[in-house]
């Protein structure tokens, strides 16, 4: 029974940690959390036009 309860409090410990220290990120001032915050350079083309 404690070793059941052990484990079951170490996992729910290790998650909670492992969650913790996942959640936090750093960003510099001129980072964007979003990837696509420009179009990438294949969307400015037209289709079939060889890159005209």
């Amino acid at each position: 029974m404690k070793t059941r309860l052990f484990r079951i409090l170490l996992l729910l410990a290790t998650s909670l940690g492992g969650f913790l220290l996942g959640a936090c990120t750093y960003m510099e001032e001129g980072d964007s959390n979003v990837p696509w915050s420009r179009p990438a350079e294949w969307e400015q083309r037209l289709p079939g036009l060889g890159g005209r």
